[in-house]
């Protein structure tokens, strides 16, 4: 793993050093940038190229402290033939994470970590979790062309509700490739990479900048 500044000056940093045959995959920042969620892949359990899982493939989670450099398991948190995604919530207070394969299932643990567990996603394939900006949601991709969010309450005891299917329109997500969606700080919007012809050449992602202020430009109203 390696950071570097967003708009691509200074060094690239390394942080991590695998063993031979193994891959490690950036999953969360802490709120404070003091912490960093990562995968410890082996056997390609990352397959995006061919779409499928690889038998006998592992994942673990492991957990990156900035201040020293050291890396340590997440209680034991692994998965087989398919990858692990994780998210610490919006105030660190808490991880959600998927594990296993067909289905794989969403669990949301307290952090620092204790011996409890809350399994979210019941009856479909549920992966890719993230938290809404405000903490009080949590989402996950529960099938193909599936999106669905539960209500979060944290105190003054943790519970949450039943899912309930969002519109995802055409956004894609596979849970053999890294997350590619996310929910606005309003909650109002999605944005993720779009399902799209395998055909039309090399796919990209174009972000504009004040947006708003270039319509001014070119639109003047009255």
């Amino acid at each position: 793993l390696f950071r570097q500044r967003a708009d691509g000056s200074g060094v690239a940093e390394r942080l991590t050093k695998p063993e031979a045959g193994t891959a490690h995959v950036p999953q969360s920042w802490s709120a404070n940038g003091d912490l960093l969620l990562f995968t410890s892949d082996t056997g390609g359990v990352l397959n995006a190229r061919t779409g499928a899982n690889n038998p006998g493939a592992t994942s673990a989670l492991l957990l990156l402290t900035m201040k020293d450099r050291r890396s340590a398991p997440v209680a034991s948190v692994q998965s087989r033939d398919r990858d692990v995604n994780a998210e610490f919530s919006p105030d660190d207070a808490w991880v959600a994470y998927s594990a296993g394969v067909k289905p794989s299932v969403v669990y949301v643990r307290p952090f620092p970590l204790t011996g409890t567990v809350y399994q979210i996603s019941k009856n479909d394939d549920g992966h890719h979790p993230f938290w809404s900006r405000d903490g009080r949601e949590l989402f996950y991709v529960p099938g193909p062309d599936g999106l669905s969010k539960v209500s979060v309450t944290t105190r003054p005891a943790f519970s949450f509700s039943n899912p309930v299917a969002v519109p995802r329109g055409n956004l894609s997500e596979s849970p053999v490739t890294s997350r590619n969606m996310d929910v606005s700080p309003d909650g109002a919007h999605m944005i993720g990479a779009a399902a799209g012809n395998a055909g039309s050449g090399d796919p990209r992602m174009q972000v504009v900048l004040n947006w708003f202020e270039e319509l001014k430009q070119r639109v003047p109203t009255k």
